[in-house]
């Protein structure tokens, strides 16, 4: 249950705060709806968080930063949280935790971490969200990061806990293949029917998420040909983790041939079906390089 003024003190304040930062000028309504707007992230406990947060944090940056730099405000304020600690924790996986637990709680996997820098972000009126890779053939997770989005609507990537937030400062080299991003509002679809298809694997039906590898590998597109016996609605892009093949993009063959946009070069590949609930080869694996 969600009562009505909970939600209009959340977003009265969301307003007031984003009115009050010079740099809101340089965003669009949409922008402050996905990134400043939400009221909760996702799974976790519903709270009224904002104010608190606001109270808390507000003050810090404004005695460390009144200039009109947004992501040297998110530096600022993401080195103030560094000094608080964090307590990297991975032996069991939860729901998110909620807000005023994770407030004076500092503990977790990489997606609580995240987790706070988008209260404290998005109270301060810092637009957020929070990125992430479905499986790296490195190191057979998934992994999650802060994205600060920038006045020129790119992502300036970046885990608070371990390295300063900088335009010129790239993320770990850490194997992602494709990434995704979190969203509160719902996505349009990537494929059309992709969302009522009860036969893809329900990550690809998430209409809280979208593809943003463009941002990470603009221009890195592939056709690739599949084998002449596959009669399939659906191919999938796999990585192998060692263990098993695990789709990270899908798409729509025609005349034998997928095109997928904007993966990750020097990266081994897999273009599969599903049969089963598991993933068949369906052509040659391959691995994309610049120039070839």
């Amino acid at each position: 249950v969600v009562k009505a003024d909970i939600l209009i003190d959340n977003i009265d304040l969301a307003f007031e705060v984003w009115e009050k930062r010079s740099w809101s000028k340089y965003y669009s309504f949409e922008d402050f709806c996905e990134y400043i707007l939400p009221y909760r992230i996702d799974d976790e406990p519903f709270e009224n968080w904002r104010r608190i947060y606001c109270e808390r944090y507000a003050p810090i940056l404004d005695s460390l930063y009144r200039g009109d730099d947004v992501v040297e405000a998110a530096r600022v304020i993401a080195n103030y949280l560094k000094t608080e600690g964090f307590f990297k924790h991975e032996d069991i996986t939860t729901p998110h935790w909620g807000a005023l637990f994770l407030l004076d709680t500092r503990i977790g996997y990489c997606r609580e971490n995240c987790d706070i820098a988008t209260y404290v972000m998005r109270a301060l009126g810092i637009p957020i969200a929070m990125d992430f890779y479905k499986t790296s053939p490195s190191y057979n997770s998934r992994h999650f990061w802060s994205a600060l989005i920038d006045t020129t609507g790119l992502a300036v990537s970046f885990n608070y806990a371990e390295e300063e937030i900088s335009r010129q400062k790239s993320m770990s080299e850490k194997k992602k293949g494709k990434v995704y991003r979190c969203y509160y509002g719902m996505q349009p679809e990537k494929l059309d029917e992709i969302y009522v298809d009860k036969t893809i694997p329900a990550f690809f039906r998430n209409p809280l998420m979208k593809d943003v590898s463009e941002e990470y590998f603009p221009d890195d597109n592939i056709d690739i040909l599949i084998d002449k016996n596959i009669n399939e609605d659906w191919i999938y892009l796999c990585v192998f983790t060692g263990r098993e093949l695990i789709p990270i993009d899908i798409g729509k063959p025609h005349s034998r041939k997928v095109e997928f946009k904007n993966i990750e070069q020097k990266l081994i590949y897999f273009p599969t079906y599903c049969k089963g609930g598991h993933m068949v080869v369906a052509g040659c694996p391959f691995m994309p390089k610049h120039g070839e």
